[in-house]
């Protein structure tokens, strides 16, 4: 998607809420099924938007490096919420770690877009540190997951802060908070976490949704007497959405909704570690270039394929910017192409009812398309059109949140 700002703090503002999710408030996925353009740009080619000085990874360095094929899952619509489980390999994890050892700083929360912080040892008292410009251009094993960060939530690579490793010993937290503030000029439309280890206890990525208030920054009675503060209210607590530290996890989930405005119900904290210790990768994207790094070309997933690659359904970036561009081969089934065509039949364009995209099929389909964009799946309508067997998948903005009533939230610390 392209994000779009203005320089100013309030032109921030306004680009986060009228025109930085014009694409996603009414988002269009285009499928072929079976179509092979012959005449593919080699993927060592710019796109549009982006810039000639790119240079593709040597196929050498292509082959120590691993793929990513973690599935997303959906732990929420309203705010969005994403989990992948091995989206980075623990061999990734403890590069990263080791990367930074010796160097960790006291947290601090920030007050300013000039990247000015404060340490507020009640809000935050853990340890962190960015990785340097350097460390992010110049070695493979960081600027490959940076990389596949960025094709995971469809951000161009040049728009986010750099990579903060995080470290929380026993007792250490981050009580609840917001991520983007674009009247202060930090506009950050998404958020990425890694856990980079096991943690025996504690530690859980804690989204209150709409018991926010019940969480805040305020001393609380528990029910026996005692007095607690902040998250400590909330951190054992069965019903809210707690997802535990698992070593290569990642959670996505979006600041701002698919009208630009800030999401309240994205408000997010990190419980105390009570066992343990716990250490995480942590990427905050923007809505225009903020370091302008952009990273060497991959073969496997940058510009269209030299050949079809065939059932992986990878993502593939084909332009960043103006417009983006993403290609997902074999995105269809047999069985699934030739259900749309029979539903299509002789007609030259129709819309799908709700009632037959309940067929398991159907559903299946619906629900991956979805999925590819980071969108919700409600209030949706299908349309089918001729010639070919082009479909599109039309997404428009509604309301329907998670809601911890509905069976509880996933369970997601044995998985």
């Amino acid at each position: 998607m392209p994000w779009k700002t203005a320089s100013t703090q309030q032109g921030q503002g306004q680009a986060a809420r009228n025109a930085g999710y014009v694409a996603a408030a009414v988002a269009v996925l285009a499928v072929c099924a079976g179509v092979w353009h012959k005449g593919a740009t080699p993927a060592s080619a710019p796109g549009p938007g982006e810039t000639g000085r790119q240079t593709p990874i040597p196929s050498a360095a292509l082959a120590a490096l691993p793929s990513s094929p973690s599935e997303w899952r959906v732990l929420s619509e309203f705010p969005r919420i994403y989990v992948a489980d091995g989206f980075l390999s623990h061999q990734e994890c403890d590069v990263l770690r080791s990367q930074v050892a010796g160097r960790l700083e006291p947290a601090k929360v920030v007050e300013k877009e000039e990247n000015k912080y404060d340490q507020q040892a009640k809000v935050r008292n853990n340890k962190q540190i960015w990785l340097n410009r350097t460390e992010e251009r110049d070695l493979p094993e960081v600027f490959h997951i940076l990389k596949r960060m960025h094709r995971a939530a469809l951000i161009p690579e040049d728009d986010a802060e750099a990579l903060q490793i995080g470290h929380y010993s026993v007792e250490e937290k981050y009580e609840t908070h917001q991520d983007s503030d674009p009247r202060s000029g930090v506009a950050r439309p998404a958020t990425m976490i890694v856990y980079l280890n096991d943690v025996e206890e504690g530690g859980e990525t804690l989204f209150p949704l709409s018991h926010r208030r019940e969480c805040n920054m305020r001393w609380r009675r528990d029910a026996e007497g005692n007095q607690r503060f902040g998250i400590q209210n909330c951190c054992d607590r069965e019903d809210l959405l707690r997802i535990s530290a698992k070593k290569g996890r990642a959670v996505l989930f979006f600041n701002h909704d698919m009208g630009g405005d800030r999401d309240i119900l994205a408000e997010h904290a990190a419980c105390p570690v009570k066992q343990g210790e716990k250490w995480i990768a942590q990427r905050w994207f923007r809505y225009q270039p903020y370091q302008r790094l952009i990273h060497p070309l991959d073969a496997r997933f940058d510009g269209l394929p030299l050949v079809p690659t065939g059932g992986s359904r990878e993502l593939r970036v084909l332009s960043q910017k103006a417009p983006s561009v993403y290609l997902i081969e074999d995105f269809l089934g047999e069985e699934e192409v030739q259900l749309l065509l029979s539903l299509l039949g002789d007609a030259r364009e129709r819309w799908v009812s709700h009632e037959e995209t309940r067929s398991s099929v159907l559903n299946a389909v619906v629900k991956r398309m979805h999925q590819a964009v980071r969108l919700p799946e409600t209030a949706a309508s299908l349309r089918l059109r001729a010639p070919g067997t082009r479909e599109i998948r039309d997404l428009s903005r509604k309301r329907n949140r998670f809601d911890p009533s509905d069976g509880g939230p996933p369970d997601l610390d044995d998985t």
